[in-house]
């Protein structure tokens, strides 16, 4: 499938896909500006659907910014040699030893592994308001090169009409998600027909519940109210 043929597919759905005319009553641009939006708010809200894993470089400090590749870091899994071969685990900083702190300084304990590492990370914090941004623990000296593996959440690549004819996966959660988003959007903004508008308030569920996002809603509330007791 293409994102053509996905996008006669919404058109169909919406009674504008006449043979040889295709989206007359509503435009091909409004249909693609729609969808882009649909994907972002899906990354948005699903941020596990454009995540990733990815080796990224440590610099000087302890203030580490991934925003170059990364929207968002959701967890630092690994430390790692340029190529991703994995050293060591990254643990929180409570699960931090004191012994961690110790072997920081005691080259004699370091693994084989290890042993040739400028850099031996003890722990890796993540602060949800700092997006693409995190912190370790020791400080990674000057002039160290050291990786890490993180889980890494991606930007939605927009999409434009030169690219309509790209293979598209037009199966998958978020594109099912988005074709009520889209569908949505057109009807609610119908021009044509006033009485769209509880059949766009549908589509606009279905995005929703495809995405389990009441149900995301639901368990945070419910671990919040866990935490507190």
């Amino acid at each position: 499938m293409t994102f053509k043929d996905w996008l006669r597919n919404v058109a169909a759905s919406l009674s504008d896909d006449e043979p040889g005319k295709p989206f007359q009553r509503y435009a091909l641009k409004d249909l693609i500006m729609a969808y882009n939006d649909a994907i972002c708010l899906v990354a948005s809200y699903r941020p596990d659907l454009f995540t990733e894993v990815k080796i990224v470089a440590l610099t000087a400090g302890y203030l580490q910014d991934v925003r170059g590749c990364c929207v968002n870091v959701l967890d630092v899994l690994y430390q790692t040699d340029q190529y991703g071969n994995v050293l060591k685990k990254v643990s929180s900083p409570r699960n931090k030893t004191t012994i961690a702190k110790s072997n920081w300084k005691k080259k004699s304990c370091l693994t084989d592994a290890l042993g040739e590492q400028c850099y031996i990370i003890g722990s890796a914090n993540i602060d949800v308001n700092l997006n693409g941004r995190f912190t370790v623990d020791p400080p990674v000296p000057c002039g160290c090169d050291a990786y890490v593996a993180v889980k890494c959440v991606e930007q939605p690549c927009a999409l434009d009409e030169t690219q309509i004819n790209i293979e598209f996966d037009g199966d998958c959660k978020m594109n099912v998600a988005a074709w009520h988003y889209v569908l949505a959007r057109s009807l609610s903004g119908d021009n044509f027909e006033g009485s769209l508008q509880s059949t766009a308030q549908a589509h606009y569920k279905m995005f929703f519940d495809i995405l389990n996002v009441q149900q995301q809603a639901e368990d945070r509330i419910e671990s919040g109210a866990q935490n507190s007791r």
